[in-house]
């Protein structure tokens, strides 16, 4: 083998690594984005990207549709569709996730199913595919399942648990695998006051350090949210706000990498 072989399968190689790796495995929605990346106690219709569990203490069923440009790139691009439906056995989540242009397109799809014990606890179970075409190559797919745990101790406090990828399944690019991140998720949310809540979270990753988080969310009039958020990964700040007209539900948010600059999100959700 010469030198410029290798240079080429070099290149190669680190071209799939780079692509790889710029999926949005961890994709979480507008609010919790805002909220300094809170996802276990996110309640919102974008709590199916989180923990899902928690949308057994909603009344209503929602759809919703959203959209994340990454660092302002207009290749880095997410588009989402998710869906909560109450049944009299449980509570039914799926969602659909596309990330890239056509010649780099990620699909990820879950279908979640949780239900209350008792008043306070709600348990839930999700089954998360993946795929990734990259132009010229064959299909990369993957599965891996992720459970959620809500406990709603009083009106004022709730603690979250989502744990995904605890098989530690991985994705396949030719001969060459890479990890699906493992996380542990562990949060709370009080309800200070009937306008203003605090959250916090730790997220716990086998290949990562621990992130720390907290977010801020107030009620200026009964229709307008706004959320700050800060925690301890690339992306430490986050500003968003949500507003709601009978059963419209907009968010949007903004977070702001140390060094590569603005990720953007919006989404609209309609209660059914």
């Amino acid at each position: 083998m010469n030198y410029l072989t290798v240079l080429i399968l070099n290149g190669i190689f680190l071209s799939i690594t780079t692509i790889a790796s710029s999926q949005n495995y961890t994709y979480r929605g507008p609010v919790s984005t805002s909220l300094g990346s809170n996802s276990t106690t996110d309640d919102s219709p974008w709590a199916v990207f989180s923990n899902f569990s928690i949308s057994c203490f909603s009344k209503q069923n929602s759809i919703g549709i959203s959209c994340e440009r990454r660092y302002n790139i207009e290749e880095l691009n997410t588009r989402t569709l998710v869906g909560n439906f109450r049944t009299k056995y449980g509570q039914i989540s799926a969602s659909i996730l596309q990330d890239g242009p056509g010649y780099n397109l990620f699909g990820k799809y879950n279908l979640a199913y949780s239900r209350l014990f008792g008043s306070k606890l709600a348990v839930g179970l999700q089954y998360n595919y993946l795929t990734h075409q990259i132009e010229g190559s064959e299909l990369s797919k993957s599965a891996y399942s992720s459970v959620g745990f809500t406990y709603a101790s009083s009106s004022s406090l709730t603690i979250g648990i989502l744990i995904q990828n605890p098989e530690l399944a991985k994705i396949k690019y030719g001969n060459s695998q890479f990890n699906i991140p493992s996380l542990f998720n562990i949060g709370i949310k009080w309800q200070a006051i009937e306008i203003f809540n605090l959250r916090a979270e730790v997220e716990n990753s086998l290949h990562q350090h621990s992130i720390y988080k907290v977010g801020f969310e107030t009620e200026f009039v009964k229709t307008l949210e706004v959320r700050l958020g800060i925690n301890t990964s690339p992306q430490p700040y986050s500003i968003g706000a949500g507003y709601a007209y009978k059963k419209i539900h907009l968010a949007v948010s903004i977070n702001l990498h140390s060094q590569l600059g603005v990720t953007s999100s919006g989404a609209i959700s309609y209660l059914i």
